[in-house]
């Protein structure tokens, strides 16, 4: 066998080598696993919640719409509508989002307030 063909042989044999692991298994993908975004909030932050007004949810509705916004369901909403987009959606069936592009969006959704829970 000529050097060329041995050098090709043992190239070939070498690469095929490197995509399998031992026994000649396929090598598994690394799984990495996200670092948590949550985090125990310092002694400032914690004062400063604690001075937060809290209004107590009692209708099972507005927790749901609650729960939508915070995992993001409702994007481009991060909160609860304001009176302007509480017309939009319910006129056209839309919110616009920060940078003016529309997106459809025709349930409303809002957070009502008594007289009491307002004082």
């Amino acid at each position: 066998m000529s050097a060329a063909a041995s050098g090709s042989a043992s190239h070939s044999a070498s690469g095929s080598g490197a995509a399998t692991g031992s026994g000649g298994n396929p090598k598994k993908p690394e799984r990495r696993v996200a670092k948590s975004l949550i985090r125990e909030p310092t002694k400032a932050e914690r004062d400063e919640y604690n001075k937060l007004p809290v209004l107590e949810l009692d209708d099972l509705e507005q927790v749901q719409y609650l729960q939508t916004l915070s995992e993001g369901w409702a994007w481009p909403l991060d909160r609860f509508m304001n009176e302007q987009e509480l017309i939009e959606c319910m006129n056209m069936n839309t919110i616009t989002d920060a940078h003016g592009k529309r997106h459809i969006l025709s349930v409303p959704i809002t957070q009502y307030l008594t007289t009491a829970q307002k004082e």
